[in-house]
């Protein structure tokens, strides 16, 4: 989604990638770097860095990616909307959980915690959004299925001069 707003909505042609050294960074590059490569484009850079960044540490990442000649940077990292995000998918694996009896057995109960997760009966409230039906049944054919979010649920900020969040148009 990051890719294709900023491709055909802004015009972005040499981004660098700035991600959380994570394994859901590590996804993130996986999939950005394939979304750029199969618009015939790379990312001028790739920077990882680690939760916790001081504040040298960033200035000397983005002079890094400056150098690069980037005309954007694709950060994802986790901050307080990790939290957020958490918090939403905890309620909804207590939703499963109550949704299904255990039996105490690992693999019977994974196996009902998931299918329950795929068909929740009732919406669940979350910080982020009321979730009616988050999931579905994973398949080849079917691979987001199991994004609880959509891209109706991103939206894409910058900063304004005054050091605002302005909130762009999906």
């Amino acid at each position: 989604m990051i890719v294709r707003h900023a491709l055909e909505k802004r015009w972005i042609n040499k981004p660098a990638l700035l991600l959380e050294q994570t394994r859901w960074g590590k996804s993130n590059q996986r999939a950005m770097t394939k979304a750029l490569e199969e618009r015939g484009l790379r990312p001028t850079t790739l920077k990882w860095f680690n939760r916790g960044l001081t504040e040298e540490s960033a200035r000397i990442l983005l002079r890094q990616i400056h150098a690069t000649g980037a005309d954007a940077i694709f950060l994802v990292a986790k901050a307080p909307t990790g939290f957020i995000h958490a918090y939403d998918l905890t309620q909804l694996l207590i939703a499963a959980a109550n949704q299904v009896q255990l039996k105490g057995d690992v693999l019977v109960d994974r196996a009902g915690i998931r299918d329950a997760l795929e068909n929740l009966n009732s919406p669940i409230k979350g910080l982020i959004k009321t979730y009616k039906k988050p999931f579905s049944a994973f398949s080849s054919t079917n691979i987001d299925a199991h994004e609880a979010l959509g891209l109706d649920d991103f939206t894409m900020g910058h900063y304004g001069a005054e050091n605002q969040i302005l909130i762009m148009d999906n």
